[in-house]
C-alpha cells in the first residue's frame, strides 16, 4: 500500500480526474463538467473531497463536510464514500483510516 497517496482534491483538473470513480455510485451525473460545477457549488457549504491516489489516479474518494447542530454538536458528515470497481475489497478503507 506504499504506492498510495491521500490528498484533498482542489483544482478543476483534479475533480475531473475523479469523475470515473464518482459516476459508479452517482450515475445521474452526466459529465465531468457537471461534477466540477456541483463540487464547486458545494464548497460554499464546506464540502471537501479527499482522494486516495494510486500512481496519480483516484481509486477511492470521500466527500465530507464539518457540521454542527444542537443535537450532536460538532461532527463530520460523509456525503460520498466511493471506490473504483477494480479496487474494491482491497483494504483501501483501512489504508485511509491509518494515515
Amino acid at each position: 500500500m506504499s504506492d498510495l497517496e491521500l490528498r484533498h482534491v482542489e483544482s478543476e483538473l483534479e475533480i475531473t480526474a475523479c469523475y470515473p470513480v464518482t459516476v459508479l455510485l452517482r450515475p445521474h451525473l452526466g459529465s465531468a463538467d457537471e461534477l466540477v460545477a456541483r463540487i464547486t457549488r458545494q464548497r460554499d457549504a464546506g464540502y471537501r473531497l479527499l482522494a486516495l491516489l494510486r500512481a496519480g489516479t483516484p481509486v477511492a474518494l470521500a466527500g465530507y463536510r464539518f457540521e454542527e447542530n444542537l443535537i450532536h454538536g460538532k461532527f463530520v458528515y460523509v456525503d460520498d464514500l466511493l471506490t473504483a470497481a477494480d479496487e474494491r475489497r482491497g483494504g483501501l478503507g483501512c489504508s485511509m483510516r491509518s494515515r
